[in-house]
């Protein structure tokens, strides 16, 4: 439970009944003040993601920010977290990521500014990161490669969509038999 006896889940509606049921574990496994960390077993629907699979994930929004980092990490994944483009930017300067995950609205500009930013000072590989847009917005400016997830997301639909775009850059970038 956080402040005022309310859990960090309350009031995120469906998808916090969704969340998959397995242990929190991580870069961000801290247990939450006053809490503890979830130890239930892990949903069978719920996706596992291949060991090593790092993503970048940008939202400005605490409770869509925890909760998504939440989700990712119990399918396998390990995650970073950042809050606006300057703080991706900066995570991105000193780490390479499998997949990056950001918001469209965000504090200091868009997630298609993070995205153009990050590529023009050669901090994001494009041909070696899948690139994500996960938004609330009905629009979004198109970006080339750019999957764009709409809100709400179900967890299954987040960590298969990761998923999948890290393996299509994958793919993409393994040589073809014979070569």
């Amino acid at each position: 439970m956080g402040a005022g006896g309310r859990s960090p889940r309350d009031g995120l509606g469906p998808l916090a009944s969704a969340q998959p049921k397995v242990p929190h574990r991580g870069t961000r496994n801290e247990v939450p003040a006053g809490g503890t960390s979830a130890t239930s077993e892990r949903d069978e629907t719920t996706p596992v993601a291949s060991p090593g699979n790092s993503v970048l994930l940008v939202d400005d929004m605490d409770d869509a920010l925890e909760m998504m980092t939440y989700i990712l990490e119990s399918a396998g994944f390990r995650v970073a977290a950042a809050t606006c483009v300057t703080e991706a930017l900066g995570k991105l300067g000193v780490e390479s990521f499998d997949a990056l995950v950001t918001d469209y609205n965000l504090p200091d500009g868009t997630g298609s500014d993070l995205i153009d930013g990050a590529t023009q000072a050669g901090l994001l590989d494009r041909a070696h990161t899948a690139v994500l847009i996960c938004t609330a917005s009905r629009y979004v400016a198109p970006l080339s490669s750019v999957k764009v997830l709409y809100k709400p997301l179900s967890p299954v639909d987040l960590v298969e969509a990761v998923e999948h775009s890290i393996g299509r850059v994958m793919t993409d970038e393994a040589p073809s038999p014979g070569a």
